[in-house]
């Protein structure tokens, strides 16, 4: 297990909060993505660290999948960092090489376990759940106008925030695992554009982001081949000449693409997909 990538203060999303540290991890052929976040309480730090990997997809073992391995909540970080203006205390070379070396002593065995018993676990303890970056400001004026308390508001705001958050967080691991170039490759049954798709709900799926088909949809129209490769059988016309609008049109298409990769077997649905007996 080897440090192949060390970056810190990853803008994970222009509209959400920096990602502290990431640095990719490398071990027989396959990338691990770690990022971490710092916190601060009662006057000591702590990081949360999240690990992804692309392991063998539970129903088509053939296909790659990249999936979170590992949350590590409120590890403490022993050694107290300098100041930074407006971000609290930073990470010092110290606390990126105890992070390092723990995650790789703790991915290291869990590699193994997992080699020896096969089947891929579910994350027990993933991000807080919420709600979607696009329907945001819909959802705080109806909340404004029915709480009235400042704390509630702040409450949801912050829940919010959190699920902005896990989103791009979730966009960086799937960027820095290196899967598309593993799908672009493969020659079998399923198009890229399917393996693609399916590859990313699972897992913004497993880390708790609540309106997955809403982010899937935001990366299709973000990726004009892809969006092309998806269209195309249907027709641009189809899609412009929509009754009720091109929008409503492109989240029929999205609806109609995962219930399809659904069926399909390449979304994992439910606890048991997860997990091998």
């Amino acid at each position: 297990m080897e440090v192949i990538k060390r970056s810190r203060e990853i803008a994970a999303n222009p509209q959400s909060s920096k990602v502290d540290l990431l640095f990719t991890m490398a071990h027989a052929g396959k990338r691990f993505p770690v990022t971490a976040e710092l916190k601060s309480r009662n006057g000591s730090r702590f990081a949360e660290v999240l690990v992804t990997g692309t392991v063998a997809h539970p129903k088509y073992p053939e296909l790659p999948a990249v999936l979170p391995l590992m949350l590590l909540r409120d590890f403490p970080l022993t050694r107290l960092g300098a100041q930074s203006s407006g971000r609290g205390f930073g990470f010092t070379e110290q606390d990126e090489g105890e992070i390092e070396h723990l995650t790789c002593s703790l991915l290291s065995d869990f590699i193994l376990n997992m080699q020896m018993k096969g089947g891929i676990p579910r994350l027990q303890d993933g991000p807080t759940i919420g709600d979607s970056v696009t329907k945001e400001q819909n959802q705080q004026l109806e909340l404004a106008a029915k709480y009235q308390d400042d704390g509630q508001r702040k409450r949801i705001s912050s829940r919010l925030a959190t699920q902005r958050f896990t989103r791009a967080v979730g966009d960086l691991h799937f960027l820095e695992s290196g899967i598309k170039n593993d799908l672009r490759s493969l020659d079998n049954r399923f198009t890229h554009l399917e393996l693609t798709t399916s590859a990313y709900f699972n897992l913004l799926k497993a880390l708790g982001h609540l309106d997955v088909r809403d982010a899937v949809q935001s990366m299709l129209l973000n990726d004009e081949d892809f969006w092309s490769q998806g269209i195309r059988g249907r027709g641009v016309d189809d899609l412009r000449g929509h009754p009720r609008g091109p929008k409503r049109a492109q989240e029929i298409y999205v609806q109609t693409l995962v219930t399809r990769l659904s069926r399909k077997g390449l979304i994992i649905s439910s606890n048991r997909d997860w997990q091998s007996d």
